[in-house]
Parts: C-alpha cells; structure tokens; sequence
C-alpha cells in the first residue's frame, strides 16, 4: 500500500489523517536458482536459505 494525496473533503486537524491509502499490483518476483550436489567438486558456489510462499486460494491468504 502506498500513500497517496489528501482527501480533499477531511476535516481532520492532523493533514496526515486525510491520506489516502492505495492498494497497487506489483507483479511476482523470479529467480533462478542451481542445486550444487557435491560441493567437493564444485567450490564456487553461494549457500543461502531460500523461503517461498504458495497461494492457498485467489483473493485468500499465503500460506
């Protein structure tokens, strides 16, 4: 969500009540990755923990 520009019928005092909020897609982020089996032969390599989301149903929660 990102802030946008105030609501021009607020009345609050406080300007930074009267933002409005907006929701904007951004589309999913990719990445190639290669498995090392055998990191005796191979010594260039990076280890790093990867996490992932699966989406349970549209519109619903990650899970």
């Amino acid at each position: 969500m990102v802030k946008k520009k105030a609501d021009p019928d607020c009345l609050a005092a406080n300007s930074y009540d009267c933002l409005v909020w907006c929701l904007i897609e951004k589309g999913a982020v990719t990445e190639s990755l290669y498995i090392v089996k055998d990191t005796l032969i191979n010594k260039s390599f990076i280890l790093s923990e990867v996490t992932s989301q699966e989406l349970v149903e549209e519109g619903g929660f990650t899970e």
